[in-house]
């Protein structure tokens, strides 16, 4: 109200009361001010389309399944190696003698190869489970069901055998098989974002990943590590790797009937 101290004049005591007062006042607005800025301005949460807030994503639910598909690809290098031997040894033609026909004898290459592609698929999920985190990166968990995950195996399992059949039927060495198959599989994985992640290129180039079917199988998998979908959220991409599957088949099993026909010696 207008009235003037002078602290000079005031006891020792008095200001040393006063001083120890403004001190603690002080002490607390600074504890206040370093409390607020200590905090995170920005705090990150990740969502999923099928199950809300999810925990973060890492590399190694994109490096597992890329490197998975990627692999079973090059299913082609042994199924070419057996298909020029047949064609090599004269064996082609004791298999027309005998009235096989050429879907029962693709039949019988292609259903051990497709095992061997579920054991690959199998061993490379533990892998990611348990061997991984032991040189200390975060586990590749599954979540939800496992039908899912089995029927993407089968559906990438069978593109590409169909890749591969088709290279092998049409190469006339192993050779030719290593280079053209090869190098196709090694395209297809650079454009699908298996060895580059697709959301860090351009948007032409992510736009050109769709042509790949190793695409497929690799965004079928992101949608039910990472969206966490279901059999639902995944089933265009099912249906994609079934008609690539179906259309390389279908062609293989064409020229590998004329091949039959046309490529036996006596």
């Amino acid at each position: 109200d207008g009235i003037k101290i002078d602290n000079k004049k005031l006891p020792r005591s008095i200001r040393k009361d006063i001083q120890k007062k403004v001190d603690e006042k002080n002490d607390e607005q600074f504890a206040a001010v370093r409390s607020f800025l200590d905090k995170k301005m920005l705090e990150e949460h990740y969502l999923s389309i099928g199950s809300g807030t999810v925990e973060k994503p890492n590399a190694v639910q994109h490096s597992v399944p890329a490197w998975l598909i990627f692999g079973m690809f090059f299913i082609m290098i042994p199924l070419s190696n057996v298909m020029a031997l047949e064609r090599q040894t004269n064996t082609i033609t004791r298999l027309r003698l005998a009235r096989a026909s050429a879907s029962g004898l693709i039949a019988a290459k292609l259903v051990p190869y497709f095992l061997i592609n579920q054991l690959q698929f199998v061993g490379m999920l533990l892998l990611g489970r348990y061997l991984l985190p032991e040189i200390g990166v975060p586990a590749l968990i599954l979540n939800g069901s496992l039908v899912p995950y089995a029927l993407l195996s089968a559906a990438v399992s069978a593109a590409a055998l169909g890749y591969a059949l088709l290279i092998s039927v049409c190469a006339k060495s192993t050779e030719h098989a290593v280079v053209l198959g090869g190098g196709g599989i090694i395209l297809m994985a650079a454009i699908g974002g298996i060895m580059v992640p697709a959301h860090v290129m351009p948007e032409t180039m992510q736009q050109l990943t769709w042509i790949s079917p190793m695409a497929w199988g690799l965004k079928a998998f992101q949608e039910l590590l990472l969206n966490r979908s279901g059999l639902d959220g995944i089933g265009h991409y099912l249906l994609l790797l079934s008609a690539f599957s179906c259309a390389t088949l279908t062609a293989a099993v064409l020229v590998y009937r004329r091949q039959l026909q046309t490529q036996i010696r006596f």
